[in-house]
């Protein structure tokens, strides 16, 4: 019997395990990607700004 309750109590721990190691995949993973879209707006913003300056200086 007590085998038993300690085998369930480690599925129950290895499934409750697993399914938190989902999740903080899946954050990661969203993180990640948020991470990706900010470089590429910043990427975006910095080509503005450098053709807003390269402006500038065909100007003077």
């Amino acid at each position: 019997v007590h085998k038993l309750v300690n085998a369930g109590l480690f599925i129950l721990f290895s499934r409750y395990w697993l399914i938190g190691l989902n999740k903080t995949a899946r954050t990661i993973a969203q993180n990640i990607g948020s991470i990706k879209s900010m470089i590429n707006v910043a990427k975006s913003r910095l080509t503005t700004v450098n053709r807003i300056m390269n402006a500038f200086l065909l100007f003077i």
